[in-house]
């Protein structure tokens, strides 16, 4: 069975799970739309319950514990049945692990997926993993930090000096603390938040100049780049579920995505129209779409993130 095609498919209407739904109703209200990572983790918590309940009537878990047990029922039985625990959270890139087999599940939430499979998982997701290094990035880094943040200290007449590279590096352009940045990003963020997109897209076209200058060296910076951090990503998760919600109806379950071995950088084009330095990826098995540096929130003031989409 090819890896990107769904394994089981787990289809049910909402009267389905009516016994569980003021449960689940009242599980929903508490969610924080503004909060997405506290928000994926108390459903995974929630979902983690449902698969070590055997009465559970949540799609997702049934389908989950339904494909554990096709495929290991020799590993389990009444007095020992699947046994499922939660490992996500901000520094953790795996979501669930099923103790007696070690296999792991990523949970994706997918509010436009349809009953029909899609091809794979990672063609539903806005990406599968996201890292703050690589050489694509820090040639982004470097130049923002030499060719753009004096011109953003002299346009917006930032009183704070223009911190040290590396101190700079640790704490405005990672995934730290936003209390913990410099006195340079604070002042930036304080008083210019969200006015930086026109310069910011002045310096991606800059950097798409020097791209093109000599292209072959840096499709071959971003292909070893997304060979590392795509690799080590989809080598950790077994099965990839998506679903459409918690208390929803749709739940497809996929095999292992194995990274393709004759992708080469030259499936890896940058893309003139993106806002962000965006390489688009022309494999033909159309597993993933591209590698992108983009900046969170795409306000140019902190968190720079090399994407695998």
């Amino acid at each position: 069975m090819a890896a990107s095609e769904p394994i089981t498919t787990a289809i049910h209407e909402q009267s389905d799970h009516n016994e569980t739904s003021n449960e689940l109703d009242d599980f929903s209200i508490k969610l924080n739309k503004a909060k997405n990572g506290e928000n994926a983790d108390k459903e995974e918590e929630y979902i983690v319950t449902q698969l070590n309940d055997h009465n559970t009537m949540n799609i997702i878990a049934k389908n989950i514990r339904e494909t554990f047990i096709m495929k290991y029922p020799y590993l389990y039985s009444t007095q020992s049945p699947p046994h499922f625990v939660k490992l996500g959270g901000r520094k953790n890139s795996i979501d669930v692990r099923e103790s007696r087999s070690g296999e792991t599940i990523e949970l994706k939430k997918v509010r436009k997926i349809k009953k029909d499979n899609p091809r794979n998982p990672l063609i539903m997701i806005p990406q599968f993993t996201q890292v703050n290094k690589g050489n694509l990035r820090d040639f982004y880094l470097r130049e923002w930090y030499k060719k753009w943040l004096p011109k953003i200290k002299t346009s917006y007449n930032i009183q704070a000096d223009i911190p040290d590279y590396q101190t700079w590096v640790k704490y405005d352009a990672g995934q730290g603390d936003k209390k913990n940045v410099t006195n340079f990003t604070k002042e930036l963020q304080g008083n210019h938040k969200g006015k930086l997109s026109g310069i910011k897209n002045d310096f991606v076209e800059h950097l798409k100049q020097q791209i093109r200058k000599d292209p072959m060296k840096y499709r071959q910076m971003v292909f070893e780049d997304f060979q590392v951090y795509a690799k080590e990503a989809l080598d950790k998760k077994d099965y990839w579920c998506l679903y459409n919600d918690i208390d929803g109806s749709i739940c497809h379950m996929y095999n292992k995505v194995k990274y393709p071995d004759d992708l080469t950088r030259e499936h890896f084009l940058l893309c003139d129209k993106n806002k962000n330095i965006y390489f688009k990826i022309t494999h033909p098995s159309g597993l993933f779409r591209g590698a992108m540096i983009c900046w969170k929130n795409g306000n140019g003031i902190r968190n720079i993130a090399f994407k695998c989409i």
